[in-house]
């Protein structure tokens, strides 16, 4: 799965379904909560125009993920927690990108195609670096 941003659009019934913000995943609750509205979705749809600018700021993550650590474990965590919502066994590992991660699951069948459709891990988006 790879997820950009945060700007997503939802059903109010679908929001209502899974719930909203979790307090358990504090500086992550955007990721956690596409990852819930992603579970119980029937449709997905990616729309190819730009809808929204993302503004940068001293205090924000997307200048410097220093400003609130705190986003790395909440992120690691609403994957953990995606994995064993939909019934699978597997570990997060941080990548060696910041804020990417390795995503190992583990299958009990002899071939991946007999228990799940594969999955891309985290760490297969690829951030492109800002010039500075």
């Amino acid at each position: 799965m790879c997820i950009r941003d945060s700007f997503i659009t939802f059903s109010k019934e679908l929001q209502k379904k899974v719930g909203g913000f979790s307090k358990n995943h504090e500086g992550s609750q955007d990721y956690d909560l596409i990852l819930r509205l992603t579970e119980k979705a029937s449709k997905i749809y990616h729309i190819a125009r730009v809808l929204y600018y993302w503004r940068i700021h001293e205090g924000s993550v997307g200048s410097d993920i220093s400003v609130k650590p705190y986003c790395l474990g909440a992120a690691k965590r609403a994957i953990e927690d995606h994995i064993e919502r939909i019934g699978l066994k597997g570990e997060v590992c941080d990548s060696e990108l910041v804020t990417t991660y390795k995503t190992c699951l583990l299958y009990t069948s002899p071939s991946p195609r007999d228990s799940c459709a594969s999955r891309m891990p985290s760490s297969a988006c690829k951030k492109k670096k800002k010039k500075k």
